[in-house]
């Protein structure tokens, strides 16, 4: 029987592990760090891994080190965000372990909310909502984590269809340590989307979830970095996480599993956006629709129906991929380009495009059998 509470834990164990990559932290890390500093669970710990900073990130650190007990200051040489995760996971303490990114913010009781909720209810995995915050716009937005989820109470993992309809990111996730360390949950070694398959891996064997209706944390994006660069460099990684991901659950779900399609649309959904990632370059475009496509076809998804997609949008691109002629998908997918955001008229003339190109499939298959 699973011991839950803070009585549970033995003298050398803390409540929570907060595992931070840092790489060149910019404007941002020192009131990110101070909002940890701010944190009102005292049995908590920081662990900053460097991963490798030319400016003064880690000195940063340190200095708050001076200040905050909990803080943990690690480095490593310059070796990408998952290998920090994992080297940091690798010292975590804690009963439950949070992944959190150098460059949010995280309101006050954060940590003492999520891991209360974890010690009461033993759930696997608790998710907070959290405010969205246009850098550019200086605007802010509730995020909700997902209309389909049961509020303030732990769910089974297993009876949620649209499990993997939630994020891949992991900062608004709170994981039980025990289950990382039974399943050997690490991320993967990839330029962008390394968190896809921790993520989804731990929803996958989490035995319940918990998720809190309020917003704990901001997320900022438009910050003018060069996340969309390094998905453009490497548009290939969302494929190869949909690889990775249809490989480590093959047979965890079984074929009556509710989660199935949903585990199905996570993966198609991730070589679609190596697709797009790659709009910018013609080269790489044509390979990874033909990437795509040979993924589709050995793993069994050439036929997912338009029901079990969350959108219109995310199925036209998926069907046309499946059925369209290599280069009029490439030509619809290069005028859209790769951006965080689109107009309405934008993504209004690249659905026409999609419907275009399935429905001239479409005829074509009628032709054939006429």
């Amino acid at each position: 029987m699973r011991v839950c509470g803070p009585e549970a834990l033995p003298p050398e164990e803390l409540a929570v592990s907060i595992v931070m990559p840092i790489h060149n932290g910019g404007s941002y890390l020192e009131e990110t760090l101070g909002s940890l500093c701010s944190q009102t669970l005292d049995s908590c710990e920081f662990i900053c891994v460097d991963d490798g900073s030319v400016d003064s990130s880690f000195d940063i650190v340190q200095r708050f080190a001076h200040i905050d007990s909990r803080f943990v200051p690690m480095s490593q040489k310059a070796s990408g965000a998952a290998a920090a995760r994992n080297l940091g996971l690798t010292h975590a303490r804690g009963r439950y372990v949070l992944f959190l990114d150098s460059d949010d913010f995280f309101y006050s009781e954060m940590v003492e909310s999520m891991s209360r909720v974890m010690d009461g209810s033993c759930c696997d995995v608790c998710i907070c909502e959290y405010n969205a915050v246009d850098c550019k716009r200086g605007s802010k937005i509730r995020m909700e984590v997902t209309k389909c989820f049961p509020r303030e109470k732990a769910v089974k993992s297993r009876s949620l269809p649209n499990l993997f309809e939630l994020s891949c990111s992991p900062w608004n996730k709170m994981f039980r340590r025990e289950l990382i360390a039974k399943h050997n949950l690490r991320f993967q070694d990839l330029a962008n989307t390394n968190d896809a398959l921790f993520v989804t891996c731990a929803m996958a064997r989490a035995d319940s979830i918990y998720v809190l209706g309020q917003p704990l944390m901001e997320y900022r994006f438009n910050r003018g970095d060069s996340l969309q660069d390094q998905k453009r460099n490497s548009p290939g990684c969302a494929l190869e996480a949909a690889k990775a991901i249809a490989g480590a659950l093959k047979d965890v779900l079984s074929p009556g599993d509710v989660r199935c399609e949903s585990l199905a649309v996570r993966c198609a959904s991730l070589a679609i956006a190596s697709i797009s990632a790659s709009a910018y370059d013609d080269a790489m475009l044509i390979d990874s629709i033909r990437s795509a496509r040979e993924f589709f076809a050995g793993s069994d998804l050439e036929k997912l129906p338009k029901s079990v997609f969350p959108g219109v949008a995310e199925w036209l691109k998926y069907k046309s991929v499946v059925v369209g002629e290599t280069e009029a998908v490439a030509n619809a997918f290069r005028s859209f380009g790769f951006a965080r955001t689109h107009s309405v008229l934008s993504k209004s003339i690249f659905a026409v495009r999609l419907i275009g190109i399935i429905a001239k499939c479409s005829c074509g298959r009628r032709e054939r059998y006429v």
